[in-house]
């Protein structure tokens, strides 16, 4: 059976029932202190200086300017039906994730593991901001709060929700990613983007950027239908119906393929 592809007026119906007040809220953030600086705050103080350490621990601040303070190391998607995890470096060559193909079973049940390190300075607020597209048309924002670090040797995780994978004819079409990863102070950690695809293919997650798909997305779908098409990962919480919704800039771009076996593979394409 043909694939449907949504009306002008459907898409126009789904970003108006999606449209979001995305003025500000007047929320200012605390001005931003440095590791150093809190820790000379009141050194005399040795309960004070104890607290401070439980808090951030013994921490050796790098002086590298070269090196960012915040770097998202992996994407995992983590799913109990797959023979494993699929883990993304982003690490490596990023303009390699174009030549795969994420396979997936309609209606799977998922989980994306955000692994990232805080180098310098404490950050406040990470979060990762997407925005989803349909025929030049925003249909979804989603925001996924990550939460405020300080800075330590080992690697912080954080892990998404469960999600569920679309699924049904009315879910299939082509769709288009922009994704953010920022913080309160609006530095832009991380912002990515691909070109759209021509070919069948799947929205189902943001993994690496603006995402181009055909084989699942919603087409006469509205608010929070819409919004449990095009879960998303890497993230205090921003709340939609209860669900939550994360490195240098590049530009990369993925597909991801739905059909109905029950496969998690990623494969190159043809």
């Amino acid at each position: 059976m043909a694939e449907q592809e949504p009306t002008a007026e459907q898409l126009a119906q789904i970003a108006a029932e999606n449209e979001e007040d995305e003025h500000s809220v007047n929320y200012k953030p605390p001005a931003q202190k440095s590791i150093q600086e809190i820790q000379e705050l009141d050194k005399d103080d040795e309960s004070l200086r104890k607290y401070k350490e439980a808090l951030l621990g013994r921490v050796a601040v790098s002086a590298d300017p070269n090196v960012p303070n915040v770097v998202v190391t992996r994407l995992t998607l983590v799913c109990s039906t797959a023979p494993g995890p699929l883990e993304l470096d982003l690490t490596g060559d990023l303009e390699s994730f174009k030549k795969q193909s994420f396979v997936l079973k309609e209606g799977v049940e998922y989980r994306i593991k955000i692994s990232f390190r805080v180098n310098r300075e404490i950050v406040s607020g990470m979060k990762y901001i997407q925005h989803t597209y349909r025929k030049g048309v925003k249909i979804d924002k989603t925001d996924y709060m990550v939460g405020s670090y300080g800075p330590r040797a080992e690697e912080y995780e954080f892990l998404t929700p469960m999600e569920e994978a679309p699924k049904g004819m009315l879910a299939r079409g082509s769709y288009s990613i922009k994704s953010r990863f920022t913080d309160d102070d609006r530095t832009d950690h991380l912002s990515w983007e691909s070109s759209r695809a021509r070919l069948p293919r799947l929205l189902f997650f943001f993994f690496f950027g603006l995402f181009a798909f055909s084989r699942a997305a919603p087409a006469a779908y509205g608010g929070s239908q819409a919004r449990s098409l095009i879960g998303a990962a890497a993230t205090s919480l921003h709340h939609s119906h209860n669900q939550q919704r994360g490195i240098p800039a590049s530009n990369v771009g993925s597909e991801l393929r739905l059909q109905p076996t029950p496969q998690l593979t990623a494969m190159p394409d043809p």
